[in-house]
């Protein structure tokens, strides 16, 4: 009996992806992870655009953002521009 599943499909099933040792999968070999300053910019961008004020989110986004904040070495949006060039 063949497997009546697209190539595309089986090949996702055999990916291995094991956190643990830094394999995600094909989904991100060519991603590039963003600076604490970037995802703080993301977060307030996405905010202001859809009008939600920091206390109206999840605890977790408001941790994420107190931290990216925190550790973010650039404060505005050309200096975090400028860092990735």
């Amino acid at each position: 009996m063949t497997s009546k599943q697209p190539a595309a499909k089986k090949r996702k099933a055999e990916e291995k992806i094991d956190i643990a040792n830094l394999q995600f999968g094909e989904d991100f070999d060519e991603a590039e992870a963003m600076s604490n300053a970037e995802i703080k910019m993301i977060i307030e961008t996405v905010n202001a655009a859809q009008g939600i004020d920091m206390e109206d989110v999840s605890e977790i986004m408001q941790n994420s953002y107190a931290y990216c904040k925190e550790f973010g070495k650039f404060r505005d949006r050309d200096s975090v521009a400028l860092c990735k060039t």
